[in-house]
């Protein structure tokens, strides 16, 4: 008689399962985000001819510069829900954590143009993007089930 014994594989199939109907958002969050920095973040992504702000394109560039990083590291986590040895929830907060921190990185190192003369003088720095670090600390990230 041939008994079948379930060494992993029905979890592993949910798990699965539920990373195919699951995402990670990541950036400025509407509900999670101050509605202040997500018009900041969407002002500096674009640019505003209006205000004449020149555009720093901080999520694209991260999206550019990071992607192979990015799918090293999602394929890398799929293989350990694949092996059993990560559940898919807390591997979507990893991409989440790692995404928010490249962003971070991006918006704090970017090749971005200098400020104006006039914000300059306003913010007493050069350096854009920054100015309280406050739309820099409100990246977010959620996981949607």
């Amino acid at each position: 008689m041939v008994t079948d014994k379930d060494m992993g594989w029905e979890k592993i199939k949910r798990e699965l399962k539920k990373a195919h109907k699951s995402s990670v958002n990541i950036g400025y969050i509407k509900g999670k985000s101050a509605d202040l920095n997500i018009l900041k973040a969407i002002v500096n992504e674009y640019g505003s001819k209006k205000n004449k702000i020149r555009p720093r394109p901080f999520n694209r560039y991260t999206f550019s510069k990071f992607m192979t990083d990015v799918v090293k590291f999602q394929s890398k986590l799929y293989g350990q829900i694949l092996d059993g040895k990560q559940t898919t929830y807390p591997a979507l907060r990893k991409i989440g954590l790692f995404y928010k921190a490249l962003i971070q990185l991006s918006i704090r190192t970017g090749p971005w143009l200098e400020n104006a003369s006039s914000t300059r003088r306003r913010k007493k720095s050069t350096k854009p993007l920054i100015d309280s670090g406050e739309m820099m600390r409100d990246v977010q990230f959620k996981v949607i089930k």
